[in-house]
């Protein structure tokens, strides 16, 4: 990771093609049509909101984002999960896994939805009962039939990417829940 100094994480989820690295640039965009290295692309990258905390564990709710590339890149594979008939069946048993500096975050299926708002990409909360409240929110909006129990002292990752819809504000959100942190030094 010391190589590409603005690579934050690396980012895999079951049943999809995202298995990626995880870029956190200057601003939320940076890295949107650049890849890991900074040079131009329109796939871009996996990238990290940029005013979370630079050390993951300190994060509530880490907000990732990914283009929905026809070819099936970056977060394309989002979107099938989405739309596929058994959806619910494989929400049951899918992880979404992220590797940081301070060992694996392993996430079960909290929430998924298609929004065209934002709200769920806040990361800073000024209390627990707004956190509390926020993922209520997250879990009012679930289509998905899955029920994990939450608290105020739950993480959560958020996954958006575009629903490619004639909403061009529309996007796909996917929260995972998390159930699991295997320390570094034990991995």
């Amino acid at each position: 990771a010391t190589r590409y100094p603005d690579t934050y994480a690396w980012i895999y989820v079951d049943y999809t093609q995202v298995d990626y690295p995880v870029m956190k640039g200057p601003e939320t965009n940076y890295y949107l049509y650049k890849n890991y290295k900074g040079e131009d692309s329109k796939e871009g990258s996996i990238t990290a909101q940029a005013d979370m905390s630079d050390i993951y564990s300190e994060n509530t709710n880490n907000v990732f984002y990914g283009h929905c590339m026809k070819n099936g890149l970056m977060f394309r594979t989002i979107k099938t999960f989405m739309e596929s008939a058994n959806r619910n069946t494989l929400a049951k048993n899918m992880n979404i896994e992220v590797y940081a500096d301070e060992g694996l975050y392993i996430y079960e299926i909290f929430s998924g939805y298609r929004h065209d708002g934002s709200f769920f990409t806040k990361v800073n909360f000024t209390s627990s009962e707004k956190y509390l409240q926020f993922l209520d929110k997250v879990a009012e909006f679930n289509t998905l039939r899955v029920k994990p129990n939450y608290d105020e002292n739950s993480k959560i990752c958020t996954l958006i990417t575009c629903t490619n819809s004639s909403n061009e504000d529309e996007r796909y959100v996917l929260h995972g829940i998390l159930k699991t942190f295997i320390p570094a030094s034990q991995l």
